[in-house]
Formats: C-alpha cells, sequence, structure tokens
C-alpha cells in the first residue's frame, strides 16, 4: 500500500502476530483509506475486517453503537449480521 500511512516495515512485522484480530474501518475513512485496512486483513492471519458504511476515520465515534456491538461480539465470540456493516 502506497501514500503517506504507508509503512512497509510495519506490514512485514504485522505478519508475526497470530492473535485473533478485529480491525473495524470506515468506508469514507479519509486519512487512512479502506485499502490499509484491506492490507492488514491480508496480512495478518487470524484478521477479521468490518467495514462501516457511511462512516470516516473514527467510527467509535461516528457510530458508537455499531462500533461497540462489533467489539462486544468479537470479545464474546459472537457473529452476527448488522445494518450497514460489511465483513470482509
Amino acid at each position: 500500500v502506497q501514500g503517506p500511512c504507508a509503512d512497509a516495515d510495519l506490514t512485514r512485522q504485522v505478519r508475526s502476530l497470530n492473535a485473533e484480530t478485529l480491525l473495524i474501518w470506515g468506508r469514507l475513512d479519509g486519512i487512512v483509506p479502506l485499502q490499509h485496512g484491506a492490507a492488514l486483513r491480508a496480512a495478518l492471519p487470524h484478521a477479521r475486517l468490518h467495514v462501516l458504511e457511511r462512516c470516516g476515520h473514527l467510527p467509535m465515534v461516528e457510530k458508537p453503537e455499531t462500533f461497540h456491538r462489533l467489539l462486544y461480539d468479537f470479545l464474546v465470540g459472537v457473529e452476527e449480521e448488522l445494518p450497514d456493516v460489511v465483513k470482509v
């Protein structure tokens, strides 16, 4: 991934992480674009990427109920469909 937020060294290092990982990304993130989330998802062996529609860089502020539901579900091991959330 290219751009001002790209960090090739970090991308190489994350490949060694084996923990279950939850990535929550706003589709309209203009600071760290979704392509960075997709690259992290591809680099992390046990990652899940959830994309929030109509959401920018701060999903925890812009969509707090959805963000907290995704986090809670991840922590307790539940998977459910939520409106305006795309699992990648």
